[in-house]
């Protein structure tokens, strides 16, 4: 085989990788879009991703010398084919999406859990014919390489080092660039030009190498094994637990290291990127220092890269200590030894077990992917809910702990086995004794109270009026009146006679509590089901509250409830997680969610949406999209000034200080001035309608400036506040 020919290959699994990125996190994005911003959503999708790649990589390996003999096409006139058809998921998928949303609405009122159920049908429908044909490309291309050339025996590694770092590109350039260029759905139609680019170079490569399958003629011949490769070589059975641990671990502790390093990376989409840019780029060194040994040092044995791993896996522990620092870049540099030891050991068990052999390449690199679709699940819904962070870490770490044991005995009694062994037992009896994790670094606090379940890590404290809720150490809200605003203002503003209140964001359970004063059907939504066990804590009549026959609390993601119930509402309050620029918050402030609001609100219903302040552009673009969906919309300034409060409407919304005061109960009015300086109802309300803004104001020139499924304005910014002005003079807090 040519370098001009090794090189084109290369170049072609980086642009294969950057586009297998790109697909994962639009489709993980459009997945929420349609069906949730869950957990659960979330893991169908990526188990789904990862499933369909095993299943590809596994059949693709079995398959490819039995195709390309019966149609007798060279192997890389089916690579080619195989990126067409991916190519063509750009355009299909987000349809698919789609027209399973549409589907799922035919099944209105049922639970969270059957509609979850069907979801995981629409989603393994949508992409796991896409996944499965990139989990193809790997034996695909291996064939061919074997019709050209039988005697090389690391290819596998040359391809995943080129996938890996076209991953990583793909990750940085989707989060900081394409999605606020372009979109989602543009973004996506860039990864499927370039899956056809990809498609039209194999076949122009085919055309000049040959189109025809080459017979191999060393297809009778057993794979033979370099010395280098003897000589740390592991058996069969040990490479496929090697090649599985590391895919569970590894994802594993990705779904940990995301939650432990919220607090100092925060809770944006560019910290989430941060982190698999950070993974991809150390696996991408360790890949590139083990092609670099197979050329001509003798690369480590397999026994201590294992205990290295023990060492490195616990690294996050040792040194992400609240105690320690707060630095997020030290977070980012503590995952990147063990993510670099699995790029280099990854590759170095899969040539070792294939020896170019398409079918092993397959199996092997399915094993490694089935672990990658166990890992992330073991981790949110066992580990961190019961174990917390810090033990969650120790646990998946612990496999490399008894491999050397119990299969590397003689690499222990080695001079380096021993030290790196002594390393590895040090680590783990600090790691255990001594450090914390952001979740324990509360434990001297006597009012401080933790729970944890799949979706986050929740903490209460405080005491009397001064108390706070925390998210995965991020603060959310405390108690304040402005939340009983968020209830008693939209029902006093309802012109009839309103029945029914659905919230969104159940926080401290104020807004439910307040709404219930009023006697009417409340209906609250909840994402994190320990924030709702957290309600006693702030409320002591909670228990009582949560009798009320009227009151229902609900575990799931707000917009999807709007999706699958059949309920109707008087009111629809809402107030998002600060800060606004959340990774998922626009799926609560687009254009789309305001349609699903409309469409669950009887005539004269009001939305009360809470948007804490910010960027000036986001606010304009939350302006925009809530005027876009409603004709009748008016703008408050919350009484501690805070933030804003939306109201919009269908009919107008009208009401003097009087008026309002008349409609609310003696009982409603005190819930609503308590803890405030105001003597009665008509003060409260004069004071709050006398801080009204002109909406006109809020608005930007440019129509563009709003908020859509497919451009989150508040949630992709890098280009316009860094490469503008607009950022340096535009950025202001309420005032």
């Amino acid at each position: 085989m040519t370098a001009a020919l090794r090189m084109a290959i290369v170049g072609l699994f980086f642009i294969s990788g950057f586009c297998g990125l790109l697909y994962e996190v639009v489709w993980v994005r459009l997945a929420m879009a349609n069906f949730g911003i869950t957990t659960p959503v979330m893991s169908v999708v990526i188990s789904v991703f990862m499933l369909g790649i095993a299943l590809g990589s596994y059949w693709g390996g079995r398959l490819i010398e039995r195709l390309a003999s019966r149609l007798a096409l060279s192997s890389l006139v089916l690579y080619g084919m195989s990126e067409l058809v991916i190519g063509l998921s750009a355009f299909t998928v987000p349809k698919l999406f789609s027209l399973g949303e549409g589907w799922l609405l035919r099944f209105n009122g049922m639970d969270s859990w059957q509609y979850l159920g069907l979801s995981a049908v629409v989603i393994t429908a949508a992409i796991a014919p896409w996944t499965f044909m990139m989990g193809t490309t790997f034996p695909f291309m291996i064939s061919f390489q074997k019709e050209r050339e039988h005697s090389r025996e690391n290819n596998f590694s040359a391809l995943y080092l080129a996938n890996v770092v076209g991953g990583m590109c793909g990750a940085a350039m989707t989060a900081a660039l394409f999605i606020e260029l372009f979109g989602f759905r543009n973004t996506l139609k860039i990864a499927g030009g370039l899956n056809f680019v990809i498609a039209g170079a194999s076949f122009i490569l085919a055309s000049r190498y040959g189109l025809f399958h080459a017979p191999l003629a060393a297809q009778a011949e057993k794979p033979k094994t370099t010395t280098k490769q003897a000589e740390s070589r592991v058996s069969p059975a040990l490479t496929g637990v090697l090649l599985f641990i590391g895919g569970l671990s590894s994802m594993g502790m990705e779904v940990v290291w995301t939650r432990d390093f919220t607090l100092l990376a925060g809770t944006t989409v560019y910290a989430f990127a941060e982190i698999l840019v950070a993974y991809l780029g150390a696996t991408w060194v360790g890949s590139a220092l083990y092609r670099w040994h197979t050329r001509g040092s003798k690369p480590v044995r397999d026994g201590h890269i294992v205990l290295l791993l023990a060492v490195t896996a616990l690294l996050p522990v040792l040194l992400v200590d609240p105690r320690l620092t707060s630095s997020a870049k030290l977070a980012m540099a503590s995952i990147a030894p063990f993510c670099a030891l699995l790029g280099y050991f990854t590759p170095k068990l899969i040539d070792g077990y294939s020896l170019g052999d398409p079918k092993r390449v397959g199996l092997s690199y399915g094993l490694n992917t089935l672990g990658c679709i166990i890992g992330p699940i073991l981790a949110s819904y066992v580990l961190l809910p019961y174990l917390g962070i810090r033990h969650s870490l120790i646990v998946l770490a612990l496999p490399f702990f008894l491999i050397p044991v119990l299969w590397f005995r003689q690499e222990l009694m080695q001079r380096a086995g021993r030290v790196i062994a002594v390393a590895a037992l040090a680590a783990i009896v600090v790691a255990v004794t001594v450090n914390r994790s952001y979740e324990e670094n509360w434990r001297n606090d006597p009012t401080a109270v933790i729970r944890r379940d799949y979706a986050a890590t929740v903490l209460s404290n405080g005491s009397g009026d001064s108390k706070f809720l925390y998210v995965n150490s991020i603060a959310i809200t405390m108690l304040t009146p402005v939340t009983k605003t968020m209830a008693h203002l939209p029902l006093a503003f309802h012109s009839g006679t309103p029945s029914s209140v659905l919230i969104i964001c159940f926080g401290m359970g104020s807004t439910f509590r307040s709404s219930l004063i009023w006697g009417v059907k409340t209906t609250a939504v909840e994402l994190v089901p320990s924030v709702k066990e957290a309600f006693g804590f702030y409320h002591s009549d909670a228990a009582d509250i949560m009798k009320d026959p009227n009151g229902t609390v609900v575990i799931d993601d707000g917009r999807r409830f709007l999706k699958r119930t059949d309920q109707m509402f008087d009111v629809v309050t809402l107030d998002a997680p600060p800060p606004p620029e959340t990774a998922g918050e626009s799926l609560l402030f687009s254009r789309e969610f305001y349609e699903d609001v409309k469409s669950r609100l009887k005539p004269g219903g009001v939305l009360q949406q809470w948007f804490m302040g910010g960027e000036r552009g986001i606010r304009q673009a939350t302006t925009r999209a809530i005027m876009d969906s409603f004709p009748y919309v008016r703008v408050f300034r919350s009484l501690d000034g805070s933030g804003y409060h939306f109201f919009a409407s269908m009919t107008p919304i009208t009401g003097t200080a009087e008026t309002l005061a008349s409609r609310i109960s003696p009982k409603a009015a005190a819930d609503m001035i308590e803890a405030t300086s105001f003597k009665d109802s008509i003060s409260y309300f004069k004071s709050m309608l006398a801080g009204e803004y002109d909406i006109k104001t809020l608005l930007a020139a440019d129509p563009s400036i709003t908020i859509t499924d497919d451009r989150p304005y508040n949630e992709y910014y890098t280009i316009r506040r860094h490469l503008s002005q607009n950022w340096a003079e535009g950025h202001d807090w309420i005032k």
